[in-house]
């Protein structure tokens, strides 16, 4: 009879376990992914956010210009990780929402930046050259 309490207690404690192991299971898989702009799970990114600018409304990210194509009114950046988009580090091109602003970019300037998701697309709102 002891031997039978004793496998039954065990059988239970398992059950639990293997319960609580899957209900936190379930609750993980049901939470949204966070996804980048190009639909890659990022919940697992642990790059250091952005510091803010002066205006605390916007998170401002810091970069370096590899390219800019004046033509097509965009730029290519190395930039740290986008904060307020929950994006990695990596490099990009983006358009300006003020394209008159890259005239003051060269390859090279190490750049701070707010870049905002507008229709569908990644803009930037506001760009300045950094002291080197």
């Amino acid at each position: 009879m002891k031997q039978n309490t004793q496998r039954s207690t065990a059988t239970t404690t398992i059950a639990a376990l293997l319960l609580g192991a899957l209900s936190a299971f379930n609750a993980q898989a049901q939470e949204p992914a966070k996804m980048d702009h190009a639909g890659h799970d990022m919940s697992h990114a642990s790059e250091p956010a952005a510091a803010p600018s002066a205006d605390s409304t916007q998170v401002m990210t810091d970069g370096e210009v590899l390219r800019v194509n004046l033509a097509a009114g965009k730029v290519s950046i190395r930039h740290a990780a986008i904060a307020n988009l929950n994006m990695p580090a990596m490099s990009m091109v983006f358009a300006l929402k003020n394209p008159a602003e890259l005239t003051k970019l060269k390859e090279g300037d190490k750049v701070r930046f707010h870049v905002e998701r507008e229709t569908g697309a990644l803009l930037i709102t506001q760009i300045e050259v950094v002291a080197q």
